[in-house]
């Protein structure tokens, strides 16, 4: 009988030291790479605001503007591509920049169905105030990291990131080959899950 309870009390034990060692999270969703990126794309985006808070101003607008600010007058397309976005947002985003006189528009001399963006003075003032908190952001972000493993991970990064887009769907590449190329990581190419805060 007591050699019973011993067992029984043994079986319950590993079980429950079994249930303990099972972390969903840990063990499964923490080994994906696009719940990481997922992940601290949230992070980042929480950081930017909470650094840039006094601003009104979000890491897709940040990045747009820093878009124009190196290729002035890119049509909606070409904002697009560079950073990411879909027609939609992308449109939606140049207008609620444009509300804040932070760009201009104006109508393709080439193609009258197209409009273009360039990033006024304003825009320039917008993103040289932010600057430094931008910068924070992203050293908070990166901070558990030694200055090796931040090299290391811009690398690993860009990598993924230039495979999966020569590689990636036909329609997403075939159309993004339109227009390559390549602006500087300096807060315009995140990607990120755009909410209604655009």
């Amino acid at each position: 009988m007591a050699t019973e309870g011993k067992d029984a009390a043994a079986k319950s034990r590993r079980k429950r030291d079994s249930a303990d060692q099972f972390d969903p999270v840990q063990q499964v969703l923490r080994t994906r790479p696009g719940f990481l990126v997922r992940r601290l794309n949230q992070i980042h985006y929480a950081l930017f605001a909470e650094e840039c808070k006094t601003h009104n101003m979000t890491p897709v607008q940040f990045g747009i503007l820093t878009a124009l600010s190196l290729n002035p007058w890119l049509d909606q397309t070409s904002i697009g591509m560079e950073l990411g976005l879909d027609r939609t947002t992308t449109a939606d985003v140049l207008q609620r920049l444009e509300e804040k006189n932070l760009i201009t528009r104006r109508t393709s001399p080439t193609d009258r169905r197209s409009r273009q963006s360039t990033i006024t003075e304003e825009g320039f003032r917008a993103m040289k105030s932010l600057h430094e908190g931008m910068n924070n952001a992203q050293h908070r972000l990166l901070s558990p990291l030694t200055p090796r493993n931040r090299e290391q991970r811009s690398t690993h990064e860009q990598k993924c990131a230039d495979r999966v887009h020569d590689d990636g769907p036909e329609e997403s590449v075939s159309a993004e080959h339109a227009v390559r190329r390549r602006l500087p990581a300096v807060g315009c190419c995140e990607t990120v899950d755009v909410d209604r805060r655009k």
